[in-house]
């Protein structure tokens, strides 16, 4: 045999085992294929069962939820009617309840009727019988209303006089006491005008007796006689309807009897500030002096206004 017949023999062993083995292996795919199909038709055959198994239960079970639901309703239309028949009961009860109740109402209210029927009747009999009575007291009782309207005319015409008496005291004691404030304030202008007029006499003596130079003058009364240097005050009281006037200042401030000071008074807004007159000092004291309005305006002095020997130098 050649070479070459053996590489042929051996090419044939090879394909004749390479044949041998896929039909080996294409029977043992065969053989596990089969039993795979076996086996998934057996589990679908248990699945089958299980599932008809299933519904079997699951139509049992509903069968008895119908059955509970339809025990359940019939239980409660039961007891729907026993609640029915006790309220039907109980209204019953309680309608012939009401019937009898307002049955004694009525009873007593009739009963009321007749007892104030009665009441009504004996009133109109004592009525009848006590009508002359009682014209007789409304005749007194208007009697008495007449003499009361009289007596509270009376009551009220005594008050008003006796508020006329109380007023009329009043103007009186106010007239004493400016009286006797006039008096007294006249009795101390008398006083210092003695005291001057002794001054008067005594300097009179001394340029008689050629003592001193001193030469009287005469004046019109009423003509300005102005202190020579600036005296500033206010008054500080009125007397006799304003015709004397009491001011803070005298004759430590170098004032005399018969200078003459302007009344003024001032205000904020300087259009308001007003020229009240002219006073000349009847009577002098160290710290105060009286003087008379000798010329005044149309506007009234007050308490308070100032007095000056010129207007417009400096302010008291």
């Amino acid at each position: 045999m050649t070479v070459v017949g053996k590489i042929l023999v051996f090419v044939n062993l090879v394909f004749g085992l390479l044949a041998g083995g896929l039909l080996m292996v294409d029977f043992i795919a065969r053989s596990n294929y089969a039993a795979a199909e076996k086996q998934a038709r057996d589990q679908n055959e248990v699945l089958r069962a299980a599932l008809t198994q299933t519904e079997t239960e699951k139509r049992s079970l509903e069968t008895k939820v119908a059955a509970a639901e339809q025990a359940q309703k019939n239980a409660v239309l039961a007891l729907a009617r026993d609640k029915k028949e006790e309220a039907d009961k109980l209204q019953a009860a309680g309608v012939a309840e009401f019937v009898r109740q307002a049955v004694a109402d009525r009873e007593k209210a009739e009963a009321a009727l007749r007892t104030a029927e009665a009441l009504v009747a004996k009133y109109q009999q004592a009525t009848v019988k006590d009508s002359a009575d009682t014209a007789a007291v409304q005749k007194a009782s208007e009697a008495r209303k007449d003499q009361i309207t009289e007596l509270a005319e009376t009551n009220k015409k005594l008050r008003d006089d006796n508020l006329k008496l109380i007023e009329d005291a009043n103007n009186e004691r106010r007239e004493r006491i400016r009286a006797r404030i006039e008096a007294r304030t006249l009795e101390k202008t008398n006083e210092d005008l003695v005291e001057q007029v002794k001054d008067l006499a005594k300097e009179l003596a001394r340029s008689k007796a050629g003592l001193t130079t001193t030469t009287l003058t005469s004046r019109k009364r009423g003509e300005d006689n102005p202190p020579p240097e600036q005296i500033e005050g206010r008054i500080t009281q009125l007397y006799r309807d304003r015709d004397l006037v009491q001011i803070s200042v005298g004759s430590d401030n170098g004032l005399l009897q018969g200078h003459t000071l302007k009344v003024f008074r001032l205000d904020r807004v300087p259009e308001n500030s007003k020229f009240l007159g002219v006073i000349e000092i009847v009577s002098v004291r160290p710290h105060e002096a009286v003087g008379r309005l000798v010329r005044r305006t149309a506007y009234e002095v007050q308490k308070g206004d100032r007095v000056a020997s010129r207007i417009g130098l400096g302010g008291n």
